[in-house]
């Protein structure tokens, strides 16, 4: 009987933030914590009508989108760096009597408890979602390419390259190409969990200068 061995990651990653913050996040996402955080997402980005203009929303529409992605990161966080990343405590007499993942539980608490309030203690970063890509298709030995310094996304295969046209940007609209300055990165990446891809598959991420 063939057999074939999948390794698990046992190490949390890390991710620096600067030279004095660090997040860990678990070593192993499993489909429904992902898929329970990206739903908060989802439905985040409904109550805005699939709007993708940031100046077109209100404050309130901003903070709630805000907020699940905030949520969606946390729930990928090991507990430690979670409680960092997003906290809200309950303050009463000057004191703090609870702490909460969610705004809306730590008000449900703050409601119960007379002359209390809630501080949004959550780590302070900036937040840039600077842009988004879907890869509708790879066909089979072939290889799909990003290619930020020209804008442009390519398909290889059987020494033929070609661009693809099976990459797309936010909500299905043709990509967008961001200039990165300097600051701290988050790369998220994600797969199809219906027909996720190949055991095979190689994602490599490569930063260049602005020259060509």
């Amino acid at each position: 009987m063939a057999e074939k061995l999948f390794s698990f990651n046992t190490q949390p990653h890390v991710a620096k933030l600067g030279d004095s913050a660090e997040l860990h996040f678990i070593p192993e996402v499993f489909g429904d914590q992902f898929l329970d955080g990206y739903k908060k997402i989802q439905d985040a980005r409904e109550k805005i009508s699939g709007q993708t203009d940031l100046t077109a929303l209100s404050s309130e529409e901003l903070r709630s989108l805000y907020a699940a992605m905030r949520t969606f990161l946390a729930g990928l966080m090991t507990p430690e760096s979670a409680a960092k990343f997003l906290r809200f405590e309950v303050i009463k007499g000057g004191k703090t009597v609870a702490d909460f993942r969610s705004r809306d539980e730590a008000n449900a608490h703050a409601a119960g408890l007379a002359g209390a309030r809630v501080e949004d203690k959550s780590m302070r970063l900036p937040d840039r979602v600077l842009t988004e890509y879907h890869v509708a298709f790879v066909p089979a030995g072939g290889a799909v390419t990003l290619d930020g310094q020209v804008g442009r996304a390519f398909v290889e295969c059987g020494g033929v390259c070609e661009a693809s046209p099976d990459v797309y940007g936010r909500n299905g609209q043709p990509p967008s190409w961001a200039t990165l300055g300097c600051a701290t990165y988050c790369l998220a990446i994600s797969s199809d969990v219906a027909n996720p891809p190949s055991p095979e598959v190689l994602i490599t991420v490569n930063v260049s200068g602005r020259g060509y």
